[in-house]
Formats: structure tokens, C-alpha cells, sequence
């Protein structure tokens, strides 16, 4: 504590100095929290539970706010009715919040002194305690297909999202993100990361020696793109000499034809004639038509064959009979 009040045999004691130690406790109390555990806004239990389709119930908890601690310990509970806020129609996220107040409780009867000469007092009702109380509240987002958080004041803490649909409560969804971090649970944490780090410590100082090792052995080598380039020149020699492609495990193809070319792989799309080509796509056949059919230029034949327009002109025409012959008179 910062400042202590001092008191002393036969020593009339103040009310400043009742309400200095008071408050110089509280804040040397504030400051500790503050300055080594938490300086965020953060909590501590409030484990939030459906009661029923429209109510969730919220247990106790510490609302951790800027160092002040803020508590919410009644018997079974808060009880916090969504009903009013269920969707219509669609989804709608309804969000959990605590925020601190600060609050006088315990209402006791103390007397009062009204007269200072005669002595009398008189006995009235007072609130005897100061109580940093963690009020809890439901804040609900917009109704959506696709529903998302509602966007909440940095004077309130975020404990869950409880997700409504017309029928009621569907899931509720912890804030993990604002949870306060236990020292023990730290602890244990921070002893497996130095453990590790005494494992790998070792490899990582080495690594910068293994990799510029490496990246000279690299620069010895040829360059990959090279090397393909010769595969491809040798293959195509061998392949205008009449080699067989046993000779080594590479060999050339021109795409003539399919033949090399393993078209039952999953995702072949190529067309091979002549050359590597992308496949047809899209195909469809239609029978061509004139654009204008009377025009006079063009002649259809009964099958269908388009012909410039001509004249017909018979060169064998046998035309109606002018007589009878008998052929028996004729030998053969």
C-alpha cells in the first residue's frame, strides 16, 4: 500500500483518515492487478447455458476492467430472457455482455446523531457497502440469412454469442478470445516452449551454415532449363537417325499421332494431328441454308446440291410415237 495513516494512544481518528486507508488499499490493489496480471479487459468464469428455447442462463464470474475487478455471484445464477429478441424470420446472433458499475448494497440501520449537545440520535437506513457489480446484459445483431456479431461498445466485454433462429436458441459460442489467461496455466505453457526451445536451438543455429552449404553445392550444378533443352536436342536426333528410344529413358515426340500419348489419364484434353493442339470445343453441325432461297442466281436439285443457276439443254429428246413396227420381221 502506497500510503499507510498512522495511529497513535489518546489519537483522534478522522474520517479522512478511515476513507485514505480505504481507498489507498483499494488502489494499491487496482495497480498490482493492473501492472502484473492484466491491464485489458478480460473475464473469469460467467459460463453461459441455455435454460430454455428463449433463456440462457449466465453463471458467476470477474469482469477484469482496466485492473478493477467486477464480480457477479448471485445464487444460480443471472437468468437473461431472449425472447424479445428471436428472430422473425431468419438467423439473428445475440451477443452476451458484462460492463462494471459500481454499486452501494447491504442496507443496514445505523444511528445518526442530530443533536451534538443533547446527544440525540436518530436511527435511519443506509447502504453500508460499496459492491463493484458486473452487469450482464443481451445485445442482439441484425436478423440475416447469413447473420453476423453485433458490434459491441469497448465499455462492455464480449462473454458469448448465442446464435437464434425463429425457433429459438440453435448454439452458443464462448468468447475464448476474452478469457483471462490463469498464471498457472501460463506458467505451464511458457515451461513447454522453453523445453522446446532447448531442443531445437541447437538445429536452428546450425541451419544458416547447412543452407549456405547447400547453395554452393547448387551453384555447381547446371541449370535445370539446360539440361532440358539438351534431353529434347538429343531425343529429336535420335529420332531422325531411325534410334530406337530403348537406347535411353528419354525420347522424342512430334505428335503425329496419339499413339504416344496416354489418353486415359484423368483431365487429358489435347488433340493430336500434326501437332499438339488444344481439342475441339463446342461443336455443333447445322445444315447450311441460302440466305435468300429465291435468289436467282443459284439453283437446289431435288438431292439437296446448291448449283450456280443454268438452262437445261437436251441433247437425246424422244418425244410422242408417229407410227407402230413389228420387230418379229427382223432375224438375230
Amino acid at each position: 500500500m502506497k500510503l499507510s495513516p498512522i495511529f497513535r494512544d489518546s489519537y483522534e481518528v478522522t474520517d479522512d483518515d478511515l476513507d485514505g486507508m480505504v481507498v489507498n488499499i483499494k488502489k494499491s490493489d487496482d495497480d498490482i492487478a493492473y501492472d502484473a496480471i492484466q491491464r485489458g479487459r478480460r473475464f473469469t468464469g460467467f459460463p453461459v447455458t441455455a435454460s430454455s428455447a428463449t433463456q440462457v442462463n449466465v453463471g458467476a464470474g470477474r469482469l477484469w476492467f482496466d485492473g478493477k475487478r467486477y464480480y457477479s455471484d448471485d445464487p444460480g445464477g443471472v437468468t437473461l430472457d431472449l425472447n424479445s429478441l428471436k428472430p422473425g424470420l431468419q438467423k439473428r446472433i445475440v451477443a452476451i455482455v458484462a460492463w462494471p458499475e459500481e454499486i452501494e448494497t447491504n442496507l443496514e440501520t445505523r444511528d445518526y446523531e442530530i443533536d451534538a449537545e443533547t446527544g440525540v440520535k436518530e436511527p435511519r437506513q443506509v447502504n453500508t457497502e460499496t459492491f463493484r457489480h458486473a452487469r450482464l446484459e443481451a445485445v442482439a445483431g441484425i436478423e440475416a440469412v447469413s447473420p453476423v456479431n453485433p458490434v459491441i461498445e469497448s465499455t462492455a466485454v464480449i462473454l458469448a454469442y448465442v446464435r437464434m433462429a425463429a425457433s429459438g436458441i440453435e448454439a452458443i459460442t464462448r468468447n475464448d478470445a476474452a478469457l483471462l489467461d490463469n498464471l498457472g496455466d501460463v506458467a505451464v505453457r511458457v515451461s513447454s516452449l522453453e523445453d522446446w526451445r532447448e531442443e531445437v536451438s541447437p538445429k536452428i543455429d546450425t541451419l544458416g551454415t547447412e543452407l549456405a552449404r547447400i547453395q554452393s553445392q547448387l551453384g555447381s550444378l547446371s541449370n535445370q532449363g539446360l539440361v532440358y533443352a539438351l534431353a529434347q536436342d538429343v531425343a529429336e536426333l535420335k529420332e531422325k537417325n531411325d534410334l530406337p528410344s530403348a537406347f535411353v529413358a528419354y525420347r522424342s515426340d512430334s505428335f503425329l499421332d496419339a499413339s504416344r500419348s496416354d489418353t486415359t489419364v484423368p483431365g487429358y484434353a489435347a488433340k493430336t494431328e500434326e501437332g499438339l493442339r488444344f481439342p475441339t470445343a463446342a461443336v455443333d453441325e447445322h445444315q447450311l441454308a441460302l440466305f435468300n432461297p429465291y435468289n436467282p442466281d443459284v439453283k437446289v436439285s431435288g438431292t439437296g446440291i446448291l448449283l450456280p443457276a443454268y438452262d437445261e439443254i437436251g441433247s437425246r429428246i424422244v418425244k410422242g410415237g408417229v407410227g407402230e413396227m413389228s420387230l418379229a420381221q427382223y432375224a438375230y
